[in-house]
Protein backbone atom coordinates (compact mmCIF):
# COMPACT_ATOMS: atom_id res chain seq x y z
CA UNK A 1 0.00 0.00 0.00
CA UNK A 2 2.78 2.26 0.90
CA UNK A 3 4.70 1.69 -2.30
CA UNK A 4 1.54 2.23 -4.14
CA UNK A 5 1.02 5.76 -2.66
CA UNK A 6 4.62 6.47 -3.35
CA UNK A 7 3.91 5.95 -7.03
CA UNK A 8 1.49 7.89 -7.43
CA UNK A 9 2.32 10.89 -6.05
CA UNK A 10 5.42 10.59 -8.26
CA UNK A 11 3.80 10.40 -11.45
CA UNK A 12 1.72 13.15 -10.10
CA UNK A 13 4.69 15.18 -9.66
CA UNK A 14 5.91 14.42 -12.91
CA UNK A 15 2.23 15.07 -14.79
CA UNK A 16 2.35 18.24 -13.16
CA UNK A 17 6.15 19.23 -14.25
CA UNK A 18 5.23 18.90 -17.90
CA UNK A 19 2.30 20.44 -17.84
CA UNK A 20 3.86 23.75 -16.51
CA UNK A 21 6.99 23.76 -19.20
CA UNK A 22 4.34 22.92 -22.13
CA UNK A 23 2.55 25.64 -20.63
CA UNK A 24 5.74 27.95 -20.48
CA UNK A 25 6.63 27.14 -23.87
CA UNK A 26 3.26 27.58 -25.08
CA UNK A 27 2.99 30.64 -23.15
CA UNK A 28 6.15 31.85 -24.90
CA UNK A 29 4.98 31.08 -28.63
CA UNK A 30 1.54 33.22 -27.53
CA UNK A 31 3.62 36.27 -26.63
CA UNK A 32 6.26 35.76 -29.70
CA UNK A 33 3.10 35.42 -32.48
CA UNK A 34 1.62 38.69 -30.77
CA UNK A 35 4.51 40.75 -30.74
CA UNK A 36 5.06 40.11 -34.35
CA UNK A 37 1.14 40.65 -34.90
CA UNK A 38 1.47 44.13 -33.16
CA UNK A 39 4.83 44.86 -34.99
CA UNK A 40 3.11 43.93 -38.19
CA UNK A 41 0.11 46.08 -37.21
CA UNK A 42 2.28 48.83 -36.07
CA UNK A 43 4.33 48.85 -39.48
CA UNK A 44 1.64 48.92 -41.60
CA UNK A 45 -1.04 51.43 -39.94
CA UNK A 46 0.32 54.12 -42.12
CA UNK A 47 2.32 52.62 -44.71
CA UNK A 48 1.98 53.16 -48.69
CA UNK A 49 3.00 50.25 -50.41
CA UNK A 50 2.46 51.88 -53.71
CA UNK A 51 4.82 55.05 -52.62
CA UNK A 52 8.66 54.09 -53.24
CA UNK A 53 10.65 54.69 -50.18
CA UNK A 54 12.78 57.66 -51.22
CA UNK A 55 13.85 60.98 -48.78
CA UNK A 56 14.41 64.16 -49.67
CA UNK A 57 18.17 65.03 -50.13
CA UNK A 58 19.31 67.31 -47.43
CA UNK A 59 21.16 70.37 -49.92
CA UNK A 60 17.77 69.88 -52.06
CA UNK A 61 18.93 72.95 -54.64
CA UNK A 62 18.16 71.39 -57.90
CA UNK A 63 15.67 69.04 -59.52
CA UNK A 64 18.40 66.47 -59.82
CA UNK A 65 19.38 66.25 -56.46
CA UNK A 66 16.26 66.72 -55.19
CA UNK A 67 15.86 63.26 -53.33
CA UNK A 68 17.83 60.37 -51.85
CA UNK A 69 17.31 57.02 -54.63
CA UNK A 70 16.71 53.95 -52.92
CA UNK A 71 19.46 51.61 -54.13
CA UNK A 72 18.33 48.19 -54.86
CA UNK A 73 21.41 45.37 -54.24
CA UNK A 74 20.53 42.63 -57.05
CA UNK A 75 22.02 39.01 -57.75
CA UNK A 76 21.31 36.74 -60.02
CA UNK A 77 21.60 33.38 -59.30
CA UNK A 78 21.16 30.40 -61.95
CA UNK A 79 19.28 27.36 -61.13
CA UNK A 80 18.45 25.52 -64.26
CA UNK A 81 18.81 25.93 -68.14
CA UNK A 82 15.07 24.19 -68.53
CA UNK A 83 15.00 24.68 -72.54
CA UNK A 84 17.28 25.97 -75.32
CA UNK A 85 15.54 26.38 -78.76
CA UNK A 86 18.11 26.60 -81.63
CA UNK A 87 16.78 27.38 -84.05
CA UNK A 88 14.95 30.47 -82.89
CA UNK A 89 17.33 30.76 -80.47
CA UNK A 90 15.23 31.34 -77.15
CA UNK A 91 15.98 30.32 -74.24
CA UNK A 92 14.01 29.50 -71.07
CA UNK A 93 15.99 28.98 -67.42
CA UNK A 94 15.02 29.22 -63.95
CA UNK A 95 16.73 31.72 -61.83
CA UNK A 96 16.96 33.78 -58.34
CA UNK A 97 16.78 36.83 -58.40
CA UNK A 98 17.56 37.98 -55.12
CA UNK A 99 17.17 41.74 -54.17
CA UNK A 100 18.24 43.71 -51.04
CA UNK A 101 17.03 47.22 -50.39
CA UNK A 102 16.08 50.00 -47.49
CA UNK A 103 13.18 51.04 -46.46
CA UNK A 104 13.23 53.77 -43.78
CA UNK A 105 9.56 53.05 -43.24
CA UNK A 106 10.10 49.56 -41.77
CA UNK A 107 12.10 50.20 -38.93
CA UNK A 108 11.95 49.13 -35.68
CA UNK A 109 13.60 49.05 -31.83
CA UNK A 110 14.00 45.17 -31.28
CA UNK A 111 14.68 46.07 -27.53
CA UNK A 112 11.04 46.81 -26.83
CA UNK A 113 9.17 44.39 -29.38
CA UNK A 114 11.23 41.38 -29.20
CA UNK A 115 11.59 40.77 -32.60
CA UNK A 116 14.80 40.77 -34.71
CA UNK A 117 13.65 39.21 -38.12
CA UNK A 118 9.61 39.76 -39.25
CA UNK A 119 8.63 37.62 -42.63
CA UNK A 120 5.80 39.59 -44.62
CA UNK A 121 4.16 39.36 -47.69
CA UNK A 122 5.84 40.99 -50.56
CA UNK A 123 2.23 42.20 -51.61
CA UNK A 124 2.16 44.25 -48.35
CA UNK A 125 5.28 46.05 -49.30
CA UNK A 126 6.43 48.46 -51.29
CA UNK A 127 9.11 46.31 -53.92
CA UNK A 128 11.15 47.21 -56.87
CA UNK A 129 9.42 47.15 -60.41
CA UNK A 130 12.31 45.34 -61.89
CA UNK A 131 11.84 44.04 -65.16
CA UNK A 132 13.72 41.87 -67.66
CA UNK A 133 13.92 44.32 -70.73
CA UNK A 134 14.96 41.76 -73.23
CA UNK A 135 12.46 38.70 -72.08
CA UNK A 136 9.97 37.79 -69.69
CA UNK A 137 9.70 36.75 -66.50
CA UNK A 138 7.50 34.57 -65.17
CA UNK A 139 6.54 33.61 -61.04
CA UNK A 140 7.14 30.71 -59.93
CA UNK A 141 5.05 31.22 -56.30
CA UNK A 142 1.67 32.51 -56.38
CA UNK A 143 2.80 34.73 -53.01
CA UNK A 144 6.34 35.82 -52.47
CA UNK A 145 7.49 36.61 -49.01
CA UNK A 146 10.11 39.00 -48.12
CA UNK A 147 12.36 39.38 -44.63
CA UNK A 148 12.48 42.58 -43.09
CA UNK A 149 15.17 43.72 -40.18
CA UNK A 150 14.91 46.19 -37.46
CA UNK A 151 17.07 48.74 -39.25
CA UNK A 152 14.72 48.68 -42.40
CA UNK A 153 16.45 46.35 -44.97
CA UNK A 154 14.59 44.19 -46.77
CA UNK A 155 15.63 40.51 -48.12
CA UNK A 156 13.84 39.11 -51.08
CA UNK A 157 14.63 36.50 -53.41
CA UNK A 158 11.97 35.49 -56.04
CA UNK A 159 12.07 32.39 -58.18
CA UNK A 160 11.72 33.25 -61.58
CA UNK A 161 11.12 31.68 -65.21
CA UNK A 162 12.68 34.04 -67.23
CA UNK A 163 12.37 33.55 -71.15
CA UNK A 164 14.05 35.58 -73.21
CA UNK A 165 16.31 35.59 -77.38
CA UNK A 166 19.84 34.83 -76.88
CA UNK A 167 22.44 35.64 -79.28
CA UNK A 168 23.61 32.04 -81.42
CA UNK A 169 27.09 31.76 -83.05
CA UNK A 170 26.71 28.21 -84.56
CA UNK A 171 29.47 28.77 -87.74
CA UNK A 172 31.53 25.93 -85.92
CA UNK A 173 28.70 23.56 -85.40
CA UNK A 174 28.66 21.07 -83.15
CA UNK A 175 30.83 23.73 -80.94
CA UNK A 176 28.65 26.46 -81.74
CA UNK A 177 27.43 29.45 -78.56
CA UNK A 178 24.45 30.70 -76.91
CA UNK A 179 25.28 34.06 -75.42
CA UNK A 180 21.84 35.35 -73.43
CA UNK A 181 21.98 38.57 -72.23
CA UNK A 182 19.65 38.80 -68.88
CA UNK A 183 19.14 42.84 -68.60
CA UNK A 184 17.54 44.23 -65.77
CA UNK A 185 15.73 47.45 -64.64
CA UNK A 186 13.16 49.68 -63.42
CA UNK A 187 10.51 50.28 -65.70
CA UNK A 188 9.02 54.01 -63.94
CA UNK A 189 12.06 54.72 -61.64
CA UNK A 190 14.61 56.97 -62.79
CA UNK A 191 17.85 57.43 -61.66
CA UNK A 192 16.85 59.91 -59.02
CA UNK A 193 14.39 57.64 -57.44
CA UNK A 194 16.05 54.11 -57.92
CA UNK A 195 19.60 52.88 -58.54
CA UNK A 196 20.32 49.22 -59.27
CA UNK A 197 24.32 47.92 -58.16
CA UNK A 198 25.14 44.38 -58.41
CA UNK A 199 25.77 41.89 -55.60
CA UNK A 200 29.32 40.00 -55.79
CA UNK A 201 29.56 36.56 -55.54
CA UNK A 202 32.52 36.06 -56.10
CA UNK A 203 31.64 35.69 -59.89
CA UNK A 204 29.21 37.52 -62.02
CA UNK A 205 26.46 34.93 -61.69
CA UNK A 206 26.12 32.52 -58.76
CA UNK A 207 26.61 28.84 -60.04
CA UNK A 208 26.84 27.02 -56.68
CA UNK A 209 23.23 25.42 -56.82
CA UNK A 210 23.27 25.54 -60.99
CA UNK A 211 21.53 21.97 -62.43
CA UNK A 212 24.12 21.20 -65.53
CA UNK A 213 22.25 20.63 -68.77
CA UNK A 214 23.07 17.51 -70.30
CA UNK A 215 23.55 19.37 -73.54
CA UNK A 216 24.76 22.72 -72.95
CA UNK A 217 27.37 24.30 -70.39
CA UNK A 218 28.07 27.70 -68.84
CA UNK A 219 31.44 29.00 -70.44
CA UNK A 220 31.84 32.56 -69.17
CA UNK A 221 29.64 35.13 -67.17
CA UNK A 222 30.36 38.73 -66.46
CA UNK A 223 27.76 41.48 -65.64
CA UNK A 224 27.80 45.48 -66.23
CA UNK A 225 26.16 48.36 -64.83
CA UNK A 226 24.74 50.95 -67.26
CA UNK A 227 23.12 54.45 -67.34
CA UNK A 228 20.71 55.08 -70.34
CA UNK A 229 18.96 58.39 -71.56
CA UNK A 230 16.32 57.89 -73.72
CA UNK A 231 14.96 60.32 -76.41
CA UNK A 232 11.44 60.11 -74.27
CA UNK A 233 12.72 61.55 -71.19
CA UNK A 234 15.44 63.93 -70.00
CA UNK A 235 16.48 61.38 -66.66
CA UNK A 236 18.61 58.65 -66.76
CA UNK A 237 17.91 54.99 -66.23
CA UNK A 238 20.19 52.65 -64.63
CA UNK A 239 19.90 48.54 -65.64
CA UNK A 240 22.11 45.54 -64.98
CA UNK A 241 22.96 43.18 -67.81
CA UNK A 242 24.19 39.62 -66.29
CA UNK A 243 26.16 37.79 -69.80
CA UNK A 244 25.74 33.95 -70.02
CA UNK A 245 27.54 32.34 -72.70
CA UNK A 246 26.31 28.60 -72.57
CA UNK A 247 28.62 26.31 -75.39
CA UNK A 248 27.06 23.14 -76.37
CA UNK A 249 27.93 19.58 -75.35
CA UNK A 250 29.81 18.55 -78.98
CA UNK A 251 30.27 14.96 -78.08
CA UNK A 252 26.95 13.78 -79.73
CA UNK A 253 26.78 15.20 -82.49
CA UNK A 254 30.65 14.89 -82.87
CA UNK A 255 30.05 10.73 -82.87
CA UNK A 256 26.59 11.07 -84.69
CA UNK A 257 27.34 13.59 -87.19
CA UNK A 258 30.67 14.90 -87.98
CA UNK A 259 32.97 12.37 -87.51
CA UNK A 260 30.52 9.74 -89.89
CA UNK A 261 30.39 12.40 -92.47
CA UNK A 262 33.73 13.50 -92.76
CA UNK A 263 34.78 9.81 -93.30
CA UNK A 264 32.25 9.64 -96.16
CA UNK A 265 33.79 12.26 -98.15
CA UNK A 266 37.04 10.98 -97.75
CA UNK A 267 35.68 7.98 -99.42
CA UNK A 268 35.55 9.61 -102.16
CA UNK A 269 39.27 8.90 -102.73
CA UNK A 270 38.27 5.23 -103.34
CA UNK A 271 35.86 5.56 -106.32
CA UNK A 272 39.54 6.06 -107.84
CA UNK A 273 41.21 2.79 -106.89
CA UNK A 274 38.00 1.00 -108.52
CA UNK A 275 39.16 0.08 -112.29
CA UNK A 276 37.15 1.92 -114.87
CA UNK A 277 35.68 -1.59 -115.45
CA UNK A 278 33.75 -2.28 -112.36
CA UNK A 279 30.10 -1.01 -112.45
CA UNK A 280 30.83 -0.73 -108.76
CA UNK A 281 32.64 2.37 -109.19
CA UNK A 282 29.04 4.25 -109.91
CA UNK A 283 27.46 2.36 -107.65
CA UNK A 284 29.96 3.39 -104.83
CA UNK A 285 29.86 7.55 -106.08
CA UNK A 286 26.04 7.49 -106.14
CA UNK A 287 25.97 5.61 -102.09
CA UNK A 288 28.45 8.95 -101.01
CA UNK A 289 26.36 11.10 -102.59
CA UNK A 290 23.43 10.10 -101.09
CA UNK A 291 24.48 9.67 -97.92
CA UNK A 292 26.24 13.23 -97.82
CA UNK A 293 22.12 14.60 -98.45
CA UNK A 294 21.09 12.63 -96.16
CA UNK A 295 23.49 14.47 -93.34
CA UNK A 296 22.66 17.89 -94.97
CA UNK A 297 19.40 17.36 -94.14
CA UNK A 298 20.24 16.51 -90.22
CA UNK A 299 22.44 19.02 -90.22
CA UNK A 300 19.79 21.35 -90.99
CA UNK A 301 17.23 20.51 -88.79
CA UNK A 302 19.58 21.90 -86.04
CA UNK A 303 20.71 24.65 -87.33
CA UNK A 304 19.28 27.71 -88.80
CA UNK A 305 22.40 29.75 -90.96
CA UNK A 306 25.51 28.40 -92.71
CA UNK A 307 28.16 26.72 -90.39
CA UNK A 308 31.43 25.52 -91.55
CA UNK A 309 30.25 21.91 -91.36
CA UNK A 310 27.35 22.70 -93.76
CA UNK A 311 29.80 24.16 -96.10
CA UNK A 312 32.18 21.15 -96.30
CA UNK A 313 29.04 19.18 -96.78
CA UNK A 314 27.97 21.30 -99.88
CA UNK A 315 31.74 21.32 -100.84
CA UNK A 316 31.34 17.70 -101.33
CA UNK A 317 28.72 16.62 -102.46
CA UNK A 318 29.67 19.14 -105.62
CA UNK A 319 32.84 17.16 -105.59
CA UNK A 320 30.87 13.99 -105.69
CA UNK A 321 28.53 15.13 -108.85
CA UNK A 322 31.94 15.63 -110.42
CA UNK A 323 33.06 12.64 -110.13
CA UNK A 324 29.83 11.11 -111.45
CA UNK A 325 29.72 12.82 -114.72
CA UNK A 326 33.69 11.58 -114.95
CA UNK A 327 32.87 8.23 -114.39
CA UNK A 328 30.17 8.53 -116.67
CA UNK A 329 33.14 9.76 -119.63
CA UNK A 330 34.85 7.38 -118.33
CA UNK A 331 32.98 4.61 -118.86
CA UNK A 332 31.56 5.71 -122.32
CA UNK A 333 35.23 6.13 -123.83
CA UNK A 334 36.27 2.70 -122.28
CA UNK A 335 34.11 0.92 -123.98
CA UNK A 336 34.66 2.51 -127.46
CA UNK A 337 36.52 0.59 -130.28
CA UNK A 338 38.13 2.28 -133.44
CA UNK A 339 35.56 0.48 -135.84
CA UNK A 340 32.56 3.23 -134.48
CA UNK A 341 35.31 5.79 -132.79
CA UNK A 342 38.50 6.49 -134.96
CA UNK A 343 40.88 7.86 -132.51
CA UNK A 344 42.07 11.28 -133.74
CA UNK A 345 45.69 12.26 -133.86
CA UNK A 346 45.61 14.88 -131.18
CA UNK A 347 44.12 12.79 -128.45
CA UNK A 348 47.01 9.85 -129.58
CA UNK A 349 49.44 12.63 -128.88
CA UNK A 350 47.57 14.38 -125.66
CA UNK A 351 46.79 11.31 -123.63
CA UNK A 352 49.46 8.19 -124.83
CA UNK A 353 52.06 10.30 -125.40
CA UNK A 354 52.27 13.54 -123.33
CA UNK A 355 50.08 12.69 -119.97
CA UNK A 356 50.61 8.95 -119.98
CA UNK A 357 54.58 9.20 -118.41
CA UNK A 358 53.73 11.77 -115.46
CA UNK A 359 50.74 9.85 -114.78
CA UNK A 360 52.76 6.67 -114.38
CA UNK A 361 50.94 4.72 -116.82
CA UNK A 362 52.14 2.34 -119.42
CA UNK A 363 51.62 3.02 -123.50
CA UNK A 364 50.11 -0.23 -125.23
CA UNK A 365 52.30 -1.59 -128.12
CA UNK A 366 52.17 0.78 -131.31
CA UNK A 367 53.10 -2.01 -133.58
CA UNK A 368 50.44 -4.09 -132.41
CA UNK A 369 47.60 -1.50 -132.51
CA UNK A 370 48.56 -0.70 -136.16
CA UNK A 371 48.52 -4.85 -137.33
CA UNK A 372 44.89 -4.80 -134.95
CA UNK A 373 44.02 -1.46 -136.79
CA UNK A 374 44.98 -3.14 -140.38
CA UNK A 375 43.11 -6.38 -139.29
CA UNK A 376 39.58 -4.09 -138.39
CA UNK A 377 39.78 -2.64 -141.44
CA UNK A 378 40.02 -5.73 -143.81
CA UNK A 379 37.49 -8.61 -143.86
CA UNK A 380 39.91 -11.30 -143.74
CA UNK A 381 38.92 -14.01 -141.33
CA UNK A 382 42.43 -15.13 -140.51
CA UNK A 383 46.01 -13.04 -140.68
CA UNK A 384 49.41 -14.63 -139.51
CA UNK A 385 51.57 -12.52 -137.55
CA UNK A 386 54.92 -13.55 -136.95
CA UNK A 387 53.73 -16.92 -137.84
CA UNK A 388 51.15 -17.69 -135.59
CA UNK A 389 47.75 -18.17 -136.38
CA UNK A 390 45.59 -15.45 -135.06
CA UNK A 391 41.86 -16.23 -134.53
CA UNK A 392 38.97 -13.33 -135.27
CA UNK A 393 37.55 -12.94 -132.02
CA UNK A 394 40.08 -12.02 -129.62
CA UNK A 395 41.31 -9.60 -132.75
CA UNK A 396 38.33 -7.57 -132.30
CA UNK A 397 38.04 -7.63 -128.65
CA UNK A 398 41.69 -5.39 -128.77
CA UNK A 399 40.82 -3.20 -131.01
CA UNK A 400 39.43 -0.49 -128.73
CA UNK A 401 42.66 -0.88 -126.31
CA UNK A 402 43.97 2.65 -127.47
CA UNK A 403 40.45 3.78 -125.91
CA UNK A 404 40.84 1.87 -122.98
CA UNK A 405 44.28 3.17 -122.24
CA UNK A 406 42.80 6.96 -123.08
CA UNK A 407 39.74 6.04 -120.43
CA UNK A 408 42.68 5.18 -117.81
CA UNK A 409 44.58 7.98 -118.55
CA UNK A 410 41.64 10.46 -117.75
CA UNK A 411 40.65 8.62 -114.88
CA UNK A 412 44.61 8.99 -113.43
CA UNK A 413 44.06 12.54 -114.26
CA UNK A 414 41.05 13.50 -112.54
CA UNK A 415 42.25 11.41 -109.31
CA UNK A 416 44.95 13.65 -109.18
CA UNK A 417 42.95 17.24 -109.92
CA UNK A 418 40.08 15.62 -107.37
CA UNK A 419 43.29 15.18 -104.63
CA UNK A 420 44.35 18.83 -105.22
CA UNK A 421 41.03 20.71 -105.21
CA UNK A 422 39.88 18.39 -102.34
CA UNK A 423 42.57 19.54 -99.60
CA UNK A 424 42.38 23.07 -101.44
CA UNK A 425 38.88 23.10 -100.34
CA UNK A 426 38.92 21.75 -97.49
CA UNK A 427 41.80 23.73 -96.09
CA UNK A 428 40.57 26.83 -97.25
CA UNK A 429 36.97 26.31 -95.23
CA UNK A 430 38.90 25.24 -91.72
CA UNK A 431 41.28 28.16 -92.21
CA UNK A 432 39.36 30.95 -90.59
CA UNK A 433 37.93 28.29 -88.31
CA UNK A 434 41.77 27.62 -86.66
CA UNK A 435 42.45 31.24 -87.06
CA UNK A 436 39.68 31.95 -85.15
CA UNK A 437 39.73 29.12 -82.20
Amino acid sequence: MNIFALTTIICTFHLCFVIGVNGDVASNENERIHAQMELYNDLLKDYHKYVSPVRPHPNASSSATATVPTTVEIGLSLQQLISADTEYGEVKARIWLSQYWTDHRLVWDPSTTKVDLLHISASEIWKPDLTLYNGRLETEEPERFAILHPDGHVYMIPSLIATLSCEREEKHFPHDRLSCKFRFGSWVYHSGYLDVITKQYGAAVDLSSYIQHPEWYVHVTSVKRTETKYECCPERYVDVEYMIEFVREPSLYTATMSTPASLIAMAMVFIFVIPPTSREKMNLAVGILICLVIFAAMLLSVTSSATTMSTLLLFAIILDLMIIAETSIVYNIYFRTIRTHPIPDWVRTVFMDVLSRPLCLSKPNQRRYEMELNYAESNEDTRVVAGDQLDRTPKLEDVGEEWRFVARVIDRLCFWIFLVVFIIGVCSILAPTSEKD
